[in-house]
């Protein structure tokens, strides 16, 4: 297994666990834009559906995307309650830097809410943060990645929770790993085409180096969300 020389990250579900705040805020979003409003007991149902269909689901139109996630952002940033990072995730990127490995965060989420997370936590800035994206813009971000760091494509290394993302990572020819823990569920995920599914940032972190790694470098890590 290469160590890759530098690895793009999503946020929300991979790195910080967004998925309470985001369930909390959810009636209100719902209320304000006016889509159903899923039963604290369809959720975990819903992580077995890709985008598409969960959009579907809940009633959002096409067109009304860009305007949820305009205000699900918003609502995100003035929230009171702080967003962690996943136990095991300041370590692991702390291991990155040591190791000289480059990383970045490309995300739908603000800069300013990832920023404060990171630091928060003890985490330096990424080499680069790319915010605000849509739900279906990474496949062309992912092409020019390996332009901006220099490096061919198959020296990068994508590490995310989403069905959508296991789509884009094909679609640019970007090595990717899904993990277990985020919005997607496992069998979503291997239903999508996702090549490796990883269930602790244990295992994550040994994927990236290329080596064992102690248990305790990185703490107990994550797995699956129930």
């Amino acid at each position: 297994m290469i160590r890759p020389r530098v690895v793009l990250f999503d946020f929300d579900g991979t790195l910080a666990d967004t998925f309470p705040r985001v369930e909390r805020l959810l009636p209100r979003l719902a209320r304000e834009l006016r889509f159903r409003c899923p039963p604290s007991g369809e959720i975990r149902d819903l992580r077995e559906l890709p985008v598409g269909r969960i959009l579907s689901s809940l009633g959002i139109a096409p067109w009304k995307v860009p305007l949820v996630l305009w205000r699900a952002r918003a609502l995100l940033a003035v929230d009171p309650e702080p967003i962690s990072l996943f136990p095991g995730i300041s370590e692991l990127l702390g291991m990155l830097d040591a190791a000289e490995v480059e990383w970045a965060i490309l995300t739908s989420n603000s800069p300013s809410l990832v920023r404060t997370t990171l630091r928060k936590s003890g985490v330096p800035e990424p080499g680069w943060l790319e915010a605000g994206l849509g739900l279906h813009s990474k496949a062309k971000l992912l092409r020019r990645m390996a332009e901006r760091f220099g490096v061919e494509r198959a020296d990068l290394l994508f590490v995310s929770d989403e069905t959508r993302d296991v789509d884009a990572a094909r679609k640019a020819q970007v090595p990717m790993v899904s993990v277990s823990w985020g919005y997607s569920s496992p069998s979503a995920l291997e239903r999508a085409g996702a090549g490796e599914v990883i269930g602790t940032v244990v295992q994550l972190a040994a994927r990236i180096l290329a080596q064992p790694v102690d248990l305790q470098d990185v703490g107990d890590g994550v797995t699956n969300r129930e």
